[in-house]
């Protein structure tokens, strides 16, 4: 039987996670882990009453029988303008690129209820990510042309029901994390192309408490533990004509911890209400320093503050088939304006979101609508041209139209 259930539910979703590609949003938090919770904003702490409860609430999982799975995927659309003058004379105005297939965020899920008490779960998400990229002689090209940050989180739970109101969920997180960064160096005559690409595996930790006193009102709270990546990798010089050569390098960030708070509110038999907090503990973020073989080590100063995430999630049972679903969400930004850059070219963000559920017997279909935005800002940004001269640039830069289309698909089955 327990082979049966492997070669029926674990290879589908291993091979799920062999296509991952490279997940990217328009930000450095990511939170489209599953279509239904797109649509609903990701008002999914509260209720956590479909598989991916595994990402939003653990401990919501206690309310799914049997074995169920659920898997798709996020298709990501950012572009931003960037206005820029520098004290060098130069100046212009340049469109962020399409990312292609870079902006497929996926995630797949497996729940197994052992026994009245105990229940897994089994998730594979993208909590971090960004990517920018911009024409290789843009008037930013010494702080990059290309940055891209991917992660992708194993992350195995084990929830427990105390009763029919309480339940309680641990995990462990295995997260990848994969940096690119393409930038110019000065020299005073033809710029060297500089990529520094690496990766890691770094661990951490996720609990979860599920309430649900009443049939009408439930609650979550879950917490996401700091991760530490140390990222090794190389970083690649062409274009070389000041004799430097390629070699290792060791970077080091530190990754926010994180609270959700949900409440949701069945207010009839078809209407479900949700609304959720999230507190990111962004002031974790402090620098990111590049340790190489022979080059003076690099540190870049972040020095991000703490912020809130809201969402609320509206979803309506049109008949015994159909859901409709909207949301909203007001994501502040953590970022520091006297250490802002071109990485993530967003201030706070607003976003406004549509879908629709389907359900046949044992199958699921969600699909979902996001549109992202942000207001224009105007940030000075200090460009250092040469560390080891001591030179470096005035950039006053004015971003505009950062937006985002989200479209997600997500489809489950129950066993």
């Amino acid at each position: 039987m327990r082979i049966q259930l492997w070669k029926r539910v674990g290879l589908p979703l291993v091979c799920l996670l062999m296509l991952v590609d490279s997940a990217f949003g328009a930000g450095f938090g990511i939170y489209e882990w599953s279509a239904r919770g797109n649509a609903l904003g990701g008002a999914m702490i509260g209720k956590a009453d479909d598989p991916s409860a595994v990402a939003y609430n653990p401990a919501g999982i206690t309310q799914l029988p049997g074995v169920q799975v659920m898997g798709g995927f996020t298709a990501l659309m950012p572009s931003a303008t960037v206005e820029v003058e520098t004290d060098g004379g130069e100046s212009g105005s340049w469109d962020t690129h399409d990312l292609g297939l870079d902006g497929i965020a996926p995630h797949a899920y497996l729940t197994w209820q052992m026994n009245d008490k105990f229940w897994f779960g089994l998730g594979a998400f993208t909590r971090f990510g960004l990517a920018s990229e911009y024409d290789s002689n843009w008037a930013g090209r010494y702080a990059e042309y290309y940055a891209g940050v991917a992660t992708y989180s194993i992350n195995p739970s084990i929830a427990y029901k105390i009763n029919e109101q309480w339940s309680v969920a641990a995990g462990i997180e295995a997260m990848y994390l994969d940096i690119e960064i393409k930038r110019k160096i000065y020299t005073g005559a033809k710029d060297i192309d500089a990529d520094l690409a690496g990766d890691c595996w770094a661990p951490g930790y996720n609990l979860g408490i599920h309430y649900k006193p009443v049939k009408w009102f439930s609650a979550g709270l879950t917490y996401r533990s700091e991760i530490h990546p140390h990222v090794e990798g190389d970083v690649d010089f062409s274009n070389n004509s000041k004799g430097l050569y390629d070699q290792s390098v060791v970077g080091y960030l530190n990754l926010p911890a994180s609270w959700s708070l949900g409440l949701a509110f069945q207010l009839n038999e078809k209407l479900n209400l949700e609304v959720d907090g999230i507190f990111t503990q962004w002031s974790a973020y402090k620098d990111i320093r590049f340790a190489y073989d022979t080059l003076t080590t690099q540190k870049e100063e972040k020095n991000w503050k703490d912020v809130w995430r809201f969402q609320v999630g509206l979803e309506y049972a049109y008949n015994d088939w159909l859901d409709l679903r909207c949301g909203y969400v007001y994501d502040q930004s953590p970022i520091n304006d006297a250490h802002y850059d071109y990485m993530i070219p967003l201030t706070d963000r607003h976003i406004f979101s549509v879908g629709t559920g389907m359900h046949w017997g044992n199958v699921t279909l969600d699909l979902s609508y996001g549109y992202l935005f942000s207001q224009d800002k105007d940030v000075d940004i200090e460009v250092v041209l040469s560390k080891d001269y001591g030179i470096s640039q005035k950039q006053e830069a004015t971003f505009k139209n950062a937006h985002c289309h989200m479209v997600g698909m997500t489809i489950g089955y129950t066993f």
